[in-house]
């Protein structure tokens, strides 16, 4: 999987930057080991552009919504890369198994916490299940603010902001560990976007 991941993104790393021009701030901030990568959703292409925005160093597993592995098609798609599903309706013990696995091997995990694709920021988008997983398996979670209208040839904006723990207990904790994430993520938007 991570060959093919590499092999993707330099061969596709010229036409993605022609395609959707980003400048990219706080590289700096990626964390070795473990993490958990947070960004706002607004577009399909989003995990692809988060990818490229993140770099060929960081193997991003994606985490994706059960009803995209419907499509043979995309649930191959995403396999080969690396992603799995969650099953956003109920407590997915499965996902939660696979989330432990990958960091347990000191892997990465690319969650978008608002859940579904939303055209404007809303503190109380965030899920809480994100929160858990990173209180549980006390990784850092790195937060990640792209722009939201995108469009072809249009420059797109990704800041990068710095990792951080959360430490939460019980539903109320979750709630506004959630929210301080997605505070975290839009406090990055700054210009341009």
């Amino acid at each position: 999987m991570k060959a093919v991941y590499l092999f993707s993104y330099y061969l596709l790393y010229p036409l993605m930057l022609l395609l959707y021009p980003m400048k990219i701030s706080g590289r700096g901030n990626i964390p070795s080991g473990a993490s958990i990568i947070c960004a706002n959703h607004s577009s399909a292409i989003d995990p692809v552009l988060l990818g490229f925005a993140i770099g060929p160093s960081v193997f991003i597993r994606f985490m994706a919504k059960a009803e995209l592995f419907k499509s043979r098609f995309l649930s191959r798609v995403i396999g080969l890369y690396g992603g799995f599903s969650i099953d956003r309706g109920k407590n997915d013990i499965n996902a939660i198994r696979t989330v432990m696995k990958f960091i347990n091997n000191g892997e990465t995990i690319g969650i978008f916490p608002e859940g579904t694709r939303k055209e404007e920021d809303d503190l109380s988008s965030g899920k809480t299940g994100t929160v858990r997983i990173a209180a549980k398996f006390k990784v850092p979670v790195l937060p990640v603010y792209m722009s939201r209208n995108k469009k072809l040839f249009r420059r797109i904006y990704v800041n990068i902001g710095e990792p951080y723990y959360i430490s939460a207990e019980g539903k109320s904790d979750y709630s506004k560990s959630a929210e301080e994430l997605m505070q975290r993520i839009y406090d990055l938007k700054g210009s341009g976007h």
